[in-house]
Parts: structure tokens; C-alpha cells; sequence
């Protein structure tokens, strides 16, 4: 049976066939749909299956191309969609590179100030402090002028009063300068007789004792002999035969000499500010290398001479010091029958 609709209704569907396409087909298909699915027989079932399979390769063929599409896109075409969302990003990918670039300057500026402000405090205090040991060598030796001048005409350094005269011309001399440890005479001692009049001497006026390979039985006293230390730092009296000074090419005995820290000004230091000094009393200069290289040039060359950094006998914590020698050469008496005057080289050092 056919249902025919009224003629006012087939006029609104042709005046309304443009705007209701999509719905006719819509309709269209729903009608197909209802009619294929009303269908009976092998050719409604077979019209069925068509539009369902028809359907479902339809959506899959859509998605495997898409990915399909996606796997076979070039590095070409990665690299210029990346470069589009750049473009189209544009204003916040610049702020981001600006932001690490001010970032990265700011930090390399700052350090290099750091570095600059680090490297003049630190040029500053070396030339600071280079100043101030400059000064203090500068009075060092002038001291030592002043100290070598009275040794000239002094040659009685051997009698029992001199000891506390020495300390009458030097104590205003280290009151005045805090850098200096102590002054000492340091005689040139050749013979057995001469050391053993010493060491009595020291041990009748200081009595100053030491380890037991440091001192000596004399008559039943015992006292400080003329020393030595080994590199382990062990004290030992000196051998019976010298071996220091600048003749050391001469062979042992023959023009060799001790050099021992016969008299050191102050013994002990009352203010607290400096180390006692007694240790390095009857110490042999000469057994040290680094001292008998200073001490022999300073008595070849007639000029003061200074060690290298080293640590005085006398430290007790690890603080380093010098030594500055300045040579002494003393007019002995003649005989009157003779105009030639013999000179005796020693040396009056500061440590």
C-alpha cells in the first residue's frame, strides 16, 4: 500500500528540499535501514551484512591511514612541525631564551667579580705583608750593624763579665723589634780546649741541662755540651773533631771549626711574646746544612747572608723563621815586633 501526501505537504518539501538535505538523508537512510531490516529472504539479509561491513572498514580504514600517515612522517617534517610550534609559540619561546641567556650572563659576571674582588684582596695583603717583612729585614740588618760594630772592638767575648754586657747592648735593641726572636754571638771555635772552656762557662753561669746524649759529666756537674741534632730531631753532643765552615773541601780536622750559639739575647723573654731561646744555646750552626751554607757565605763574602725558610731549634709549635748572619772579623793583639794584625772571622747572627 502507498501513501500519497497531500499536495500542500509535497510543496513544503520541494521549497524546503535544500535546507532539509541533510535530513532527507538522514531520513532517507533510516528508511533504508528499517526497510532492509524489515526484508525477508537471502537479499534483505545480504543488504544487511553490506551496509554493516561497509561501515566498519569505513572507521578502520580511517584510522590505520592516519596511523600509517603518522610512522612514515620524515625527520624533514618532524623537524619543520617542531619549527611551527616555535612560530606559533613564538612570544613564550623568546621570553624562555632570554630568561636562560640573562641567566647564564648573570652568573659569568657575577663570578668574574668574585674572582676580581678576590684577586685584589688577596694581591693586596701579599703586598701588605711584603711591606711590613721588608721593614723588618731593613731594621734587622741595621740592628745587626749596630751589634756587629761593638763585636769589632770586643775582643774579650771570652771572659765571664761579657755575657751581661751583651745583654746590656741588645735588650733595648729587641725591645724595639717584635719580629726578631733573639741576636746571638756565634763564635769560630777550632780546638777541644776552646769548646771545653765554653761548655764549663755556660754550665757555671745558666745551667742549662738537656736530653741525656745532649750533656756531659764535668767533675762530677753535669752540663749542656756543644750539640748536634739528627734528622729525626734528637739532640747529640758534637764529635771531638769539627766538620762545619766553608772549608769543607780541606777535609775534616784540618781547617773545619764549630759554630755554636754561644751567647743568645733573651734567654727568656718576660713579656711571654717570644719562645725561651735556651734551646738553641751551644747548638752547632754548623751541623745543619741549609745554616753552614749561610754562615760560610757570609764569612767568604764579608756581607750578611740569610738561610732559607726553615724552623729555629727554639720553636715549639710550627711556625717558620730565617736566619740572617752577618760576618765579624775581630783585630786580635800582635806582638810588637810585628805590624800584622790576624783577624778572627766570626759571625753575629739574628734569627
Amino acid at each position: 500500500a502507498m501513501s500519497i501526501p497531500p499536495p500542500e505537504s509535497r510543496k513544503w518539501n520541494r521549497r524546503n528540499s535544500h535546507s532539509s538535505a541533510g535530513s532527507g538523508a538522514l531520513n532517507s537512510t533510516s528508511q533504508l535501514d528499517a526497510s532492509s531490516a524489515s526484508g525477508t529472504g537471502k537479499g534483505g539479509s545480504r543488504r544487511n551484512s553490506m551496509l554493516q561491513t561497509f561501515s566498519s572498514f569505513k572507521g578502520k580504514g580511517t584510522l590505520f591511514s592516519e596511523a600509517e600517515g603518522h610512522s612514515s612522517r620524515s625527520p624533514l617534517r618532524r623537524f619543520l612541525q617542531s619549527l611551527s610550534n616555535v612560530v606559533r609559540y613564538w612570544p613564550e619561546t623568546l621570553v624562555f631564551i632570554a630568561a636562560v641567556v640573562a641567566s647564564v650572563v648573570s652568573f659569568m659576571l657575577l663570578r668574574d667579580s668574585e674572582y676580581r674582588t678576590a684577586d685584589v684582596a688577596f694581591y693586596q695583603q701579599a703586598s701588605d705583608r711584603g711591606t711590613v717583612l721588608q721593614w723588618e729585614l731593613d731594621r734587622v740588618f741595621g740592628d745587626l750593624e749596630t751589634v756587629t760594630a761593638y763585636m769589632n772592638v770586643t775582643p774579650e767575648w771570652k771572659d765571664d763579665g761579657f755575657r751581661e754586657r751583651f745583654k746590656n747592648v741588645t735588650s733595648s735593641i729587641i725591645g724595639r723589634s717584635p719580629g726578631t726572636q733573639c741576636l746571638t754571638w756565634v763564635p769560630v771555635v777550632t780546638d777541644m780546649a776552646l769548646r771545653t772552656y765554653l761548655e764549663d762557662q755556660q754550665g757555671r753561669q745558666l745551667h742549662l741541662g738537656g736530653s741525656a746524649m745532649q750533656v756531659r759529666n764535668s767533675n762530677g756537674t753535669i752540663e749542656r755540651c756543644l750539640y748536634y741534632k739528627d734528622a729525626s730531631g734528637n739532640s747529640f753532643c758534637s764529635p771531638a773533631v769539627p766538620a762545619g765552615g766553608p772549608w769543607d773541601a780541606a777535609g775534616a780536622g784540618l781547617h773545619h771549626a764549630w759554630y755554636p750559639a754561644y751567647i743568645v739575647e733573651p734567654v727568656d723573654d718576660r713579656t711571654g711574646f717570644r719562645s725561651s731561646n735556651a734551646p738553641a744555646i751551644l747548638f752547632d750552626l754548623s751541623s745543619n746544612a741549609l745554616r753552614n751554607e749561610s754562615l760560610s757565605r757570609a764569612i767568604l763574602t764579608g756581607l750578611p747572608s740569610a738561610t732559607a725558610r726553615l724552623t729555629l731549634v727554639q720553636e715549639t709549635e710550627t711556625q717558620f723563621g730565617l736566619i740572617v748572619f752577618y760576618p765579624v772579623h775581630q783585630l786580635l793583639p800582635c806582638p810588637s815586633s810585628s805590624s800584622a794584625a790576624a783577624a778572627s772571622a766570626s759571625a753575629a747572627s739574628s734569627s
